[in-house]
């Protein structure tokens, strides 16, 4: 398998998938385990909305896994059974998922807020955008970012970010 993706989602997958795999597949396909591995194809830095420390522990830990690697490169080409990198390395694969991060929806760039270099909307701690001065506008989810309080865009975090503006509108 191959995860076209650094962000949360890729390198959790990637991880998952390969731990099923050396768990519980590899137990009942011996014979097919010695061509399977799983490749996490980032051309930055995985985890980018994370910070440095959690990065470098994720890196280390993929590395650290056996028969699962992380390919820094930019795909460039995707094919029926393997992918073309920048470097122009050819990566055979079985299986491709394509979960490459978000990135903001035009009304979110239009607005004339502040906003991180990501482009997330600054808000306080009750969600609200920083900058409007009535307290009424509220932006959440993957478009927002607490002012000093990195929260990942997470379903999560989105679940409970809605909850946190209902009571704070009550």
């Amino acid at each position: 398998p191959l995860f076209r993706s650094g962000g949360p989602t890729g390198v959790e997958f990637g991880a998952e998938l390969h731990d099923f795999i050396k768990q519980d597949i590899s137990k009942m396909f011996a014979m097919e385990m010695k061509d399977v591995r799983v490749s996490l194809v980032e051309a930055s830095q995985i985890l980018p909305s994370f910070d440095r420390k959690l990065q470098r522990f994720a890196e280390k830990r993929i590395q650290q896994r056996e028969k699962m690697e992380l390919l820094k490169a930019a795909v460039t080409e995707v094919r029926r059974d393997e992918i073309v990198l920048s470097d122009g390395k050819i990566v055979p694969c079985g299986l491709t998922v394509w979960a490459a991060g978000i990135a903001p929806r035009p009304f979110t760039l239009s607005l004339d807020v502040p906003k991180t270099r990501q482009n997330q909307i600054l808000v306080d701690s009750h969600l609200r955008v920083k900058g409007d001065a009535s307290g009424s506008m509220f932006a959440l989810g993957d478009c927002a970012a607490v002012d000093g309080n990195f929260m990942p865009p997470t379903a999560q975090v989105g679940h409970y970010s809605g909850r946190s503006v209902l009571f704070t509108c009550r």
